[in-house]
């Protein structure tokens, strides 16, 4: 039997790969056939599938449910913005006066200015560093306080929603970054690269980034750590007898997640050029649930197609077919419809079924 599973394991693992060259070979040649919209349109929902790959690190391999990602990638993309900016926020455009010394620009825009000098061949490093630095020690005090409390799996998924819902009512009431008119007029991390109109660049950057993420994720996860973690989901009392802490593998996998989800929100602040406070709240944070349970929880490249058919189904409903009232209806009739027809998600179509075949036989044959 377990030559079976084996076997199943090796022809998930080369399906997911073929489908991950694919999906890399056309992102590579769009730009050549595609128009500027569209293009604009992938550069934006690339942040996207970073950020549902950080859900899923928790959900997929953790069996832990996050309610709080959209507040790590709003804050990601708070820090992020205001360094690109270079100087401290306000929606009125006056500078601020707190922290600031006599007949000197106020410390706040020094720091701000220093960090956005900080770069690589026109880009701010700080800007992607520093969200990532700051949102994965909050992730990982978070943790070291959650994963102290028994059944974790009840209580993190409530936590986590708390902090969503505390997240948006801050950020929409924290005027240093617009409050609830949000953090306006971010300029892109390819301003130096080309002109701003030009969607290219903005794409060819994030997309490097999404190879980066799910190349590195998938490495990972057959590596001997990412098994390790892996074993904190499936079967967290056997591996405490083997003389593993499942505390520890969760609380550095959240912290892990929550710095990924901020770097995610620094490049789509840097894409759209614009981050607002519902993005932290709890409505966009279940929705990307939705586009990790779509594409498969726990597979690779499942938050990718995921995020990509969600997000492209919405467009296609919206403005090619003119449903602008009415497509959060047939979209979630069509969400719907793929949970009860592929419960694994689209990726688990196939694979599914061939699993269980393969198990009922070496039950037979054994």
């Amino acid at each position: 039997m377990l030559h079976f599973i084996q076997r199943a394991r090796t022809a998930d693992i080369r399906v997911q790969i073929a489908i991950g060259v694919v999906l890399v070979a056309i992102a590579i040649v769009a730009p050549l056939v595609t128009s500027s919209f569209v293009i604009s349109f992938f550069a934006l929902t690339f942040p996207l599938a970073i950020l549902a790959l950080s859900a899923d690190m928790m959900w997929g391999e953790g069996r832990l449910v996050s309610f709080g990602q959209g507040l790590f990638f709003a804050a990601g993309g708070y820090i992020g913005g205001l360094v690109l900016i270079g100087q401290q926020y306000d929606v009125s455009g006056s500078a601020l006066s707190f922290l600031s010394e006599d007949t000197q620009q106020p410390l706040m825009d020094r720091v701000l200015q220093q960090l956005h000098d900080l770069a690589i061949a026109g880009v701010p490093i700080p800007a992607l560093i520093l969200p990532a630095m700051i949102c994965g020690v909050v992730g990982l005090l978070i943790g070291m306080i959650v994963f102290r409390v028994a059944s974790p799996e009840v209580y993190f998924p409530l936590v986590t929603l708390g902090m969503g819902v505390v997240g948006g009512l801050w950020f929409n009431d924290l005027s240093n970054v617009g409050a609830s008119n949000g953090l306006g007029g971010i300029p892109s991390f390819t301003a130096e690269m080309g002109p701003q109109q030009d969607p290219i660049y903005n794409y060819m950057f994030n997309l490097a980034f999404v190879i980066v993420a799910f190349a590195g994720w998938a490495y990972f996860r057959r590596s001997r750590r990412g098994q390790i973690w892996r074993g904190a989901g499936d079967d967290a009392i056997r591996l405490e007898a083997l003389g593993y802490s499942v505390r520890r593998q969760r609380v550095l996998a959240f912290g892990a997640s929550a710095a990924l989800a901020a770097v995610a929100g620094a490049l789509y602040a840097g894409t759209s050029g614009f981050m607002g406070p519902s993005i932290a709240g709890v409505a966009f944070s279940a929705e990307v649930l939705i586009w990790v349970a779509v594409g498969g929880s726990g597979r690779v490249l499942g938050p990718l197609v995921g995020v990509l058919v969600v997000r492209w189904g919405q467009q296609f409903l919206s403005s090619n077919l003119g449903l602008q009232q009415s497509w959060q209806l047939f979209m979630g009739l069509a969400l719907i419809l793929v949970v009860v027809v592929a419960p694994g998600g689209l990726l688990g179509i196939r694979i599914e079924p061939l699993r269980k075949r393969l198990f009922e036989r070496g039950e037979i044959k054994a």
